[in-house]
């Protein structure tokens, strides 16, 4: 581990300590966990609707809490129900939101690839099907796509798409699971490390936990996707880490 870095897990209150938290949505002072397909608070182990149905994905927007059905159905929560609203095709997408945006994403489909732009109940094709998106992340600019080895970043700008590349990584570090720019680093996040790039050489900041990462706070959360646990990662090449 870098001699900088600070890990803690964020542990779950007792209603969830014996559950597996499959995926999360995440704003920079709160946690959605997606447990069975059912929605909780991960500070209180409250669940946050009665009945309905299951859920695949869940997202964090400046509008609220934005989810989507086992049945690609997007959805939201109104009176502690579930309301479905658009068909999303695919029941295997993804939702990602950037922190204070009122814009969904959607991406890692088996049928459904590239990425895909909800707004006000719209899909809009961002990227073509040509390489799975396996991870997205915060930008100063836009937003962070990982295809394949390469990292892109995304802005979209009067309805045009422009592309930057940033880098193509090694082999070894692929796939990507996480993303984030730190303004001074980048942060990649593979299944087994947590490394920044500082445009030279890649870093460990973390070895053997990775996945999905969030900005948090005054650092980063990752979702380790082998142990499940929520781990807080802090140092001073992440402290610029703030709402975009």
């Amino acid at each position: 581990m870098h001699p900088d870095v600070e890990v803690t897990e964020l542990a779950p209150p007792p209603a969830l300590s014996k559950s597996v938290i499959r995926s999360l949505a995440v704003s920079e002072d709160g946690v959605v966990a997606l447990v069975d397909g059912v929605p909780y608070n991960h500070a209180t182990g409250e669940r946050l609707h009665q009945g309905g149905p299951l859920l695949g994905s869940a997202a964090l927007t400046s509008k609220g809490l934005f989810l989507l059905t086992r049945q690609a159905l997007s959805a939201s929560i109104q009176d502690r129900r579930i309301v479905t609203g658009t068909s999303v095709v695919d029941p295997t997408i993804q939702a990602w939101a950037s922190p204070g945006s009122d814009s969904v994403y959607l991406f890692g489909g088996q049928a459904a690839g590239g990425l895909y732009r909800l707004a006000a109940d719209k899909l809009k094709r961002v990227l073509d099907s040509a390489e799975q998106v396996t991870a997205l992340g915060v930008a100063r600019g836009g937003i962070l796509v990982a295809r394949g080895r390469r990292i892109d970043e995304i802005a979209i700008e009067s309805g045009e798409v422009r592309v930057t590349r940033i880098v193509e990584v090694p082999e070894q570090l692929s796939p990507i699971l996480g993303l984030h720019d730190a303004e001074r680093v980048l942060v990649i996040a593979t299944e087994k490390a947590v490394l920044m790039f500082d445009g030279e050489a890649y870093l460990p900041l973390v070895v053997g936990v990775g996945g999905p990462l969030y900005p948090y706070r005054d650092g980063l959360l990752v979702h380790d996707c082998n142990s499940r646990k929520l781990l807080v990662i802090k140092g001073p090449m992440l402290a610029a880490n703030r709402k975009q």
